[in-house]
């Protein structure tokens, strides 16, 4: 067999082609899901207009067929692509309304990824007292779930914020805690970005020795 040749443009395309037909075969939510992968690999490829694009016309057709949830989330992906793009406020307008959604339906998890996603914008925007209560409201929900992974988000996002305010002894305290709840899902991928969080707080401290083990353990988990 011949080795697979990956040109990028002309994967986008057959990607819209796939879409075109998508569109006239299924149903709504099928034509929902094609415009939301496309809208994911445009933002992969740095297309952010495009992706931006994919992701409203998805919020549109969540509205035709009153899919609230997906409605939701498609305004969480907008959100992520206009942050990508610098732009803070219309990304905080898409996640407010992402959580508005997501109180309303009474979806404690849709809730909790739409205050993850603030607590990113914040983060972005260099607020990071206001990072860390969206990250705190995360972790209070995880609890009340008794959702892990959830939890584990939320002490990442609290411990990115916390070594960002030169709180380094609390971001180890956090980070740790995420390693630990990765080691107890037996999430490997996850061991290996809170080691990697890990080692640039020990960077931070001043402590390269300790740093680079940490973050060659983050490297080995990623490629198992």
């Amino acid at each position: 067999m011949q080795p697979v040749k990956f040109y990028l443009p002309k994967y986008t395309k057959t990607i819209l082609m796939c879409f075109h037909f998508s569109t006239l075969s299924f149903s709504l939510q099928a034509a929902s899901s094609a415009l939301s992968s496309l809208g994911h690999v445009y933002t992969a490829i740095g297309d952010y207009p495009n992706a931006l694009a994919s992701h409203k016309q998805c919020v549109l057709l969540a509205k035709q067929s009153k899919d609230e949830l997906s409605e939701a989330r498609e305004l969480g992906n907008m959100g992520a692509v206009y942050i990508a793009m610098g732009d803070f406020e219309n990304a905080v307008q898409c996640h407010e309304q992402h959580l508005k959604i997501a109180k309303d339906l009474g979806n404690k998890r849709e809730e909790a990824r739409a205050y993850s996603n603030l607590g990113s914008a914040y983060h972005y925007r260099r607020n990071f007292d206001k990072a860390m209560s969206y990250h705190n409201y995360v972790l209070e929900l995880a609890q009340e779930l008794m959702e892990k992974a959830i939890e584990m988000r939320a002490y990442a996002g609290l411990g990115h914020a916390a070594r960002c305010m030169q709180d380094l002894e609390r971001a180890k305290q956090y980070h740790e805690q995420q390693l630990g709840i990765a080691e107890d899902l037996k999430d490997r991928a996850a061991e290996g970005r809170a080691s990697s969080n890990l080692g640039k707080n020990r960077v931070a401290c001043k402590s390269p020795g300790q740093s680079h083990e940490l973050e060659i353990a983050g490297v080995d988990h990623y490629l198992l």
